[in-house]
């Protein structure tokens, strides 16, 4: 639950600052556009629903792989706590390889979610520099 709220303020925090800044550059830069060449402005929209899409694919494959990270930290989080506040009954019963490798297959669970979240959603970028690039060369074609 502790994850849960630390996730949900941080993304809020983002999210809140960057919607504001986008928008009103958003506004300005559209404006300059049509004002200087409606021709280009509108050759340099086609390329938005195309970023769009992709973006979307993309974030859908991530959105699964980071619920996944956060249920791995959740259930590694949990054993940590178990396993600190019962530290003396493990240690009578002589778990104390069980606890460790269960720490272990959480802790690889929890890498292996991450390393695949992390990965999907690092693809966004380079893809929009792709499309971005792509959306240069027509422009450059076309304008010139």
């Amino acid at each position: 639950m502790t994850n849960d709220i630390d996730n949900i303020q941080q993304t809020l925090q983002q999210t809140v600052t960057q919607i504001i800044t986008s928008a009103l550059t958003l506004i300005g830069v559209l404006a300059m556009m049509f004002w200087i060449s409606p021709l280009l402005a509108a050759i340099s929209l086609v390329t938005v629903p195309v970023s769009v899409v992709v973006t979307m694919l993309i974030a859908r494959r991530s959105q699964k792989q980071f619920a996944l990270q956060w249920q791995r930290t959740g259930s590694l989080s949990g054993h940590v706590e178990e396993m600190y506040s019962g530290h003396n009954i493990v240690k009578i019963f002589g778990r104390q390889n069980e606890a460790i490798a269960t720490f272990d297959e959480e802790n690889e669970a929890l890498y292996r979610a991450s390393f695949r979240a992390q990965f999907i959603s690092g693809i966004i970028m380079p893809c929009m520099m792709f499309i971005g690039n792509l959306n240069y060369v027509a422009i450059c074609v076309l304008g010139g």
